[in-house]
């Protein structure tokens, strides 16, 4: 081997070395050590009401595990743990950057107890972004706000305290939740006592006062300012704008084959029944009762929405309308029939029978993409209503009661959209690990933030979601079931109508609308983002379409489907990823990047030793003799 070569392979060996060591370090986590703290806005309870007061966030992001630490000082009301886990989530999510690598450490420091929960949402996300990505926030502005799905701000309590706070502090700009600007207030003597006089000609002897909060900052001289959006934030902290993306949501070729099919099946059943109907032959006229003739007119015009939705490739929305309409024919095919106690017994146990076998089937599914996961969702719950209508039309068939027809056809037709979802399956996306464990520790994270969000909103309303309180308590039993996956999607279900409830208050019905276009745009975004990933959430999708099928004929149905689609489109933060991507950097990456540095050197040496070897053994050979020649050289 000669010197050329083995000079060549040493500088080969240091590039490969390099080489390795600049791909691990460019794939590792941009933030190796951060500090940096926020301003909040608070609410503290005394005698007089609710006093707003300020208190201050710090962060440290430090490399480790993913873990979250959290002290308070004074120790919070409400637990903030959660609403900070969330938040923290949603700011990585924001980034899209794989913070399992990184611990954060959270202080909150107050001069007196404060109610918490995650009302502080919105500066956590902030200031956790604001660290991870290195930009700097404009210290006299602060910001209340929950943060939810789809990095909407959400609403909280005491804003006109939390603004009188901020101008005693004399910041320059309080950011509120977009639809929070008129609130309803109890007037208090002790608010803003260290402002000047102008103040005091807002101080109104009413008990309750309806005040426009921007207005009211006008004239004590602080900016108040609406945002909608984690984006509008951060605009509002550096001025700078982040998102500048044009998210439309194109619909996935998986899902429009497979929706597609699930609602021309559906719709074409609805044809089927509806011949089946205009051919039945009734022996007795008498069961035909006065409510048949608008049972089957309203069928007919649920099939036809159906069909016109699926010309507009809005599937999900066909599939439903046509579910309608086939419950409706089905139930007028069970009247006609006019089966005896035998003979409906006899059908229930056929269709209990089916429902098992697709059950068992069901639950041996592999979920491995967050479309598995969501079509074992909806197919489970499809399969547990018609368990429950079958049971119930079994109660029915007992007693004699005429509601058996529609409940039986209920059963019958949610077991037949079961079958349909079940098509979902199998298709290609990105993978996760999605074991038993995982979706176990996701269903208790989700219950807990729906429990969190609801002692919030109870706290400030008290017994205005008493429904939800049952929702939460049907997800928690599904827990103690071991039925995770239903668990899971029962509190994501609870939360969004949690949602949807504490976004509305105070608005009125003519911001409903813009309330829902920013919902739907949030959807959208999300929506956009998983499937830039390689995710496609059809549940997400779907409810984000029937929700704008609904905007026009009933608006709050509408906000509902947008929350459920929110919170459907952002599972996957939950979950790690199947295989472990470039950017992720810990402690097995620090046994590859030394190891490989390690290997590098050692070939390194190893070339240089082979050089000196050779060399030595160069010198070690005896030269050839020469004949001497001599040189004759004339003088000058």
């Amino acid at each position: 081997m000669n010197s050329k070569r083995l000079k060549k392979i040493s500088i080969i060996g240091m590039i490969t070395m390099i080489t390795i060591m600049l791909m691990i370090l460019a794939s590792a986590s941009p933030v190796l050590a951060q500090s940096g703290s926020i301003k909040l806005l608070a609410v503290s309870e005394s005698t007089g009401g609710l006093v707003g007061s300020i208190a201050h966030l710090y962060l440290d992001i430090e490399p480790g595990q993913g873990r979250i630490f959290i002290d308070t000082l004074p120790t919070a009301k409400i637990d903030t743990q959660l609403s900070t886990r969330f938040a923290k989530d949603m700011a990585c999510k924001y980034l899209n950057l794989d913070c399992s690598n990184l611990d954060f450490f959270y202080t909150i420091r107050a001069d007196s107890p404060i109610v918490g929960g995650p009302s502080a949402g919105a500066a956590i996300t902030t200031l956790t972004i604001s660290l991870l990505e290195g930009i700097d926030l404009d210290e006299d502005t602060v910001i209340t706000g929950t943060i939810n799905s789809g990095e909407l701000i959400g609403p909280v309590g005491g804003v006109k305290e939390k603004i009188d706070a901020a101008a005693r502090e004399n910041l320059s700009k309080v950011l509120i939740p977009a639809g929070e600007r008129h609130i309803n207030y109890v007037n208090s003597t002790n608010s803003m006592n260290n402002t000047n006089n102008r103040n005091n000609q807002n101080n109104r002897n009413n008990t309750n006062n309806t005040l426009d909060v921007i207005e009211y900052g006008q004239i004590i001289g602080i900016d108040v300012v609406e945002v909608s959006t984690i984006d509008d934030v951060l605009y509002h902290y550096t001025g700078k704008i982040f998102d500048e993306s044009d998210d439309n949501v194109s619909i996935s070729p998986m899902y429009k084959d497979t929706m597609g099919f699930l609602a021309e099946s559906l719709c074409e059943r609805s044809i089927d029944l509806k011949k089946q109907v205009s051919a039945y032959k009734v022996s007795d006229i008498s069961i035909i009762d006065a409510d048949f003739s608008e049972d089957k007119k309203r069928a007919e015009n649920l099939t036809q929405e159906g069909i016109d939705a699926f010309s507009q490739d809005t599937f999900y929305s066909a599939a439903s309308y046509c579910f309608g309409a086939n419950v409706r024919y089905k139930s007028l095919i069970y009247k006609m029939r006019d089966m005896d106690r035998e003979e409906a017994i006899s059908e229930i146990e056929d269709i209990k029978e089916e429902v098992e076998d697709l059950k068992k089937e069901v639950s041996n599914r592999e979920i491995r993409t967050i479309t598995d996961l969501q079509a074992y969702m909806i197919v489970m719950d499809r399969i547990e209503e018609a368990e429950d209508y079958l049971n119930l039309s079994r109660i029915n068939a007992n007693n004699n009661s005429s509601r058996l027809p529609d409940n039986l056809a209920f059963a019958l037709e949610r077991y037949n959209s079961a079958i349909s979802w079940s098509k979902f399956f199998g298709q290609k996306g990105k993978r996760f690990r999605i074991s038993d464990a995982e979706i176990m520790r996701s269903c208790i994270n989700k219950i807990s933030e729906a429990e969190e969000h609801h002692s919030y909103i109870d706290y400030l309303f008290s017994g205005l979601l008493a429904d939800t309180k049952k929702e939460i308590s049907n997800a928690r039993k599904k827990y103690n079931n071991e039925e995770y996956v239903l668990c899971l999607y029962k509190a994501t279900l609870a939360k969004a109508n949690i949602g949807v409830v504490s976004s509305t208050i105070g608005i009125e019905k003519e911001g409903l609308q813009d309330l829902l276009d920013r919902k739907l745009k949030a959807a959208e975004k999300s929506i956009a983002e998983q499937q830039d990933g390689g995710i496609f959430p059809i549940l997400g999708y779907s409810y984000y379409e029937y929700a704008q099928s609904l905007r026009d004929r009933d608006i709050f149905s509408a906000l509902l489907y947008s929350e459920y689609a929110l919170e459907l489109s952002t599972l996957d933060i939950y979950f790690e990823p199947e295989k472990i991507s470039l950017g992720r950097f810990n402690s097995s990456d620090t046994v590859i990047f030394f190891s490989g540095m390690a290997l590098g050197i050692m070939f390194a040496v190893m070339v240089m030793v082979l050089e000196k070897v050779n060399n030595w053994r160069k010198s070690k050979r005896k030269s050839p003799k020469h004949k001497k020649i001599k040189f004759k050289f004339r003088k000058k």
